[in-house]
């Protein structure tokens, strides 16, 4: 693929539900609306991308410790967009998790976290990859600086969760966007019409202002996996939903202090103190740690 047009990522933002902090998605949304419309990537640089994409070095010594970074917006698959923009695809993270897991070499995985979140798409079954490999490893997250949203959604599903002193936790939700082009055709002159088969197939499109019946569809999408997203919360906390959505800022960043204060996290501490704990110490928590090299693994 030679060219890109912009209009296709910016369709890959609204065609998403996104469990991403509010900002980050805006600041991505406002980036590409004053960009040119054609944004171009060679075929060479999309193979070179798609390689280094699919790199799976892996743990290699003997009681290792494996760091797994995540990083920038996360979403299902590796794809053009996060060719672009960069992140972590969750079925890649899921397959490095589950070959650590199964490595009697790795006696630890740490998650080393610096993302907005992403798309909901395929976090559902990556949490539910973490909670089965803890029974065979111990597995922290750090927060490092950045942990929301769909991070945390990952992040919230370790046995432990670390963050470090400057960092910040959070963003507990779910949203989608809708643009209504209505008006703007209408100024133009521009008379789009849409022929379809199925009451509800062009439901949400952008040609026409949001119907009552679709905004209720889309609340009632997004009331659904926002419930999920705290009930998945709820299960890695060893609490209730109930608490998470009473304590868990309902959207909001909290910095490290009051996220240990309030059990988003369970320490403030750094990446470097983390690892040196599982490095070089046993734990009391079910698991021995020896001496460990320490494997930093690649996600995207």
């Amino acid at each position: 693929m030679d060219k890109i047009q912009i209009n296709l990522l910016l369709a890959h933002l609204y065609n998403n539900v996104w469990a991403m902090e509010e900002r980050a998605l805006f600041s991505l949304h406002n980036f590409l609306l004053n960009k040119s419309p054609n944004l171009t990537i060679t075929a060479d640089e999309a193979e070179e991308l798609e390689i280094s994409a699919k790199a799976r070095p892996s743990a290699s010594a003997s009681g290792s410790v494996a760091v797994i970074p995540v990083n920038g917006a996360i979403q299902q698959k590796m794809n053009i967009f996060m060719r672009i923009f960069g992140g972590t695809s969750t079925e890649m993270l899921a397959e490095q998790i589950e070959a650590l897991a199964n490595d009697n070499t790795v006696k630890a995985i740490v998650l080393d976290v610096n993302s907005p979140g992403g798309t909901v798409s395929g976090l559902i079954e990556l949490a539910d990859v973490i909670m089965e490999a803890r029974k065979k490893k111990y597995i922290v997250a750090v927060c490092n600086p950045l942990c929301a949203s769909a991070a945390y959604w990952i992040a919230s599903q370790c046995d432990e969760v670390v963050c470090t002193p400057s960092g910040s936790v959070g963003s507990v939700g779910v949203y989608m966007v809708h643009e209504d082009w209505s008006a703007a055709y209408e100024k133009f002159g521009i008379t789009p019409t849409i022929i379809k088969y199925g009451e509800n197939k062009t439901q949400g499109n952008p040609y026409e202002p949001l119907s009552d019946e679709a905004k209720e569809q889309f609340q009632a999408e997004v009331n659904k996996l926002g419930k999920l997203f705290e009930k998945t919360v709820a299960r890695g906390r060893e609490i209730t939903a109930k608490e998470v959505h009473s304590n868990f800022g309902q959207g909001r960043v909290f910095d490290a202090d009051e996220a240990k204060k309030i059990g988003m996290v369970d320490k403030v501490s750094t990446l470097k103190d983390v690892i040196s704990k599982l490095v070089g110490t046993k734990t009391g928590m079910n698991k021995n740690f020896a001496q460990a090299k320490i494997s930093i693994l690649k996600n995207s």
